[in-house]
This record gives structure tokens, C-alpha cells and sequence, in this order.
């Protein structure tokens, strides 16, 4: 059964343009295009856009994914979308977890059983957790002072010093989403201005090197937390930020080294 453009953006929740976009870059081509210019599509391009988009989400570049469905390597292909399931199957143990917290916190206030107090916060640490091992296989043993720090600095907070913490977050990455829709390059001045505040809200709770801020900006690109907070305010901030955050540990923190270094010799 032949789709058209608008059946298949619909059924894969993208838009018609993004479609024409991937025709362009030779990543999918409609299976025939009739006389009056639309483009049709067969089961065996369902099948390649499903794994482009799973590719896709998996942080993967869009040349980098051509290169890959080029090559028909399928067994490459299926280490990718192995892993990638991998880390699916863990971001639903996380938000499971999640879940069932936030349940018997409703029946709680529902007049239901009361939660251990053991429970009261079984969710956050799972996503807490999953962000610390994460983290540690990406920087080693040294991030733990990272986490020991944000700890200290945290431990007499209460829920309105989270919250002012969550908004001040939150608010930042409105402005970052203004800055690019307005045009502006990851590398422009305006986004450096804005990726500063990022820096140093970080630093409010740990101060990451150049290496590490540059880690951390890959964090937007795979499946997880961090990827959907910025991705429920815009779909296409994760790789917009990510690239921001990358310039800038390699000319903001790098000039910031050099000027400390060149202070501290003085």
C-alpha cells in the first residue's frame, strides 16, 4: 500500500518538510514520485525511516546515519539500535520507578496507606543514581568530588531553594530557545552569552573543567533526563545546546585556564 508524504509524517510524527529534507540529503527517497510531483511511499521506506529516526534519537548526526544505512553494515547497525535499546529499557526502569513513587504519594493524599519514609524519595534517587553512574563511566572516579560537592552545597536546602533553583533553570533555557529560533549559531556571541549562565549556574554546586562541561553537553544528545527537560521547551534545543556548550569549553574555559594560569604567575 503506497503512503503519501502527509500519511507518513503523520504516522511518524515528523513533519513533511523533514521528510523532504532527508530526499535531499539522499538519506530516504520516496519509493516513486507521480507526474503531479508527490511523493509516495512503500513499506520498505517505512522500514529505513524508522531506523533513521531511531538512529536519530539516539544521538547519532544525520551523516553519520547515511554513512551507516550506506554501508548496510547490519551488523553495526544492530550494535547501535542494541545499545540504544539498552538505554531505552533503563530510562523505563527509571521513570517506572518514577511512577510508582508519585502513586502511593496521590493514594497517601487520598486517604489511602501511608509510604514508608524510606519510599518518600525512591524515584528521585533512581534518576539521581542513573545520572551519577552514567557520569562516572563517561569521567572516571574524579567526578564523585563533583557529586560530593553538589551534595554539601545542597544538604540544607529545602523545597523552595529546589524550586528557585528549578525556575532560574528553567527560565535559562527559554532564553537559550529565544536565541535560536531567533537564528543564532551555537557559536554566535549571543549564545556564548547565554552558555556563561549555564557555566555558572553549574558552578553554583560543582565547577567542571573544560573536558567535563564539554561531557556534559553529551548528555543533551542521548536518550534521558537531561535530553527531555530541554526537549519539552523545543525538540531541536538538545543539539543546538549541545553544540554551544562544546564551543564554549573550547574557547570560553580554555581563555579562562590561560587567564587563570597567567594570574597565578604574576
Amino acid at each position: 500500500m503506497s503512503l503519501s508524504i502527509s500519511q507518513v509524517a503523520n504516522l511518524a510524527g515528523i513533519s513533511a518538510r523533514m521528510l523532504r529534507h532527508y530526499d535531499k540529503l539522499g538519506l530516504l527517497h520516496p519509493s516513486r514520485v507521480s507526474d503531479n510531483g508527490y511523493r509516495w511511499y512503500e513499506r520498505e521506506q517505512l522500514f529505513r525511516l524508522q531506523r533513521i529516526l531511531l538512529l536519530r534519537d539516539y544521538g547519532l548526526s544525520l551523516p553519520a546515519i547515511k554513512d551507516i544505512l550506506s554501508r548496510n553494515d547490519a551488523a553495526e547497525e544492530h550494535e547501535v539500535l542494541t545499545a540504544h535499546r539498552a538505554l531505552v529499557a533503563e530510562e523505563r526502569d527509571r521513570l517506572t520507578h518514577l511512577l510508582s513513587t508519585l502513586d502511593r504519594t496521590l493514594n497517601e493524599m487520598a486517604g489511602g496507606d501511608q509510604i514508608g519514609e524510606e519510599n518518600f524519595f525512591e524515584g528521585l534517587r533512581t534518576t539521581r543514581g542513573a545520572l551519577r553512574k552514567g557520569l562516572l563511566e563517561r569521567f572516571g572516579p574524579q567526578i564523585e568530588s563533583a557529586f560530593t560537592s553538589h551534595e554539601k552545597i545542597t544538604a540544607e536546602w529545602n523545597e523552595r531553594d529546589y524550586e528557585a533553583a528549578a525556575q532560574r533553570g528553567k527560565a535559562l533555557y527559554e532564553r537559550l530557545t529565544d536565541t535560536m529560533r531567533q537564528g543564532h549559531a551555537p557559536q554566535s556571541s549571543e549564545a556564548a552569552s547565554l552558555i556563561q549562565s549555564h557555566y555558572d549556574l553549574i558552578s553554583e554546586t560543582w565547577i567542571p573543567g573544560k573536558e567535563a562541561y564539554a561531557g556534559l553537553a553529551d548528555l543533551y544528545l542521548e536518550p534521558g533526563f537531561q535530553r527531555d527537560l530541554v526537549a519539552d521547551i523545543d525538540p531541536n534545543l538538545p543539539e543546538w545546546l549541545a553544540a554551544a556548550m562544546k564551543d564554549f569549553a573550547e574557547k570560553g574555559l580554555s581563555t579562562q585556564r590561560q587567564a587563570s594560569s597567567e594570574g597565578s604567575s604574576r
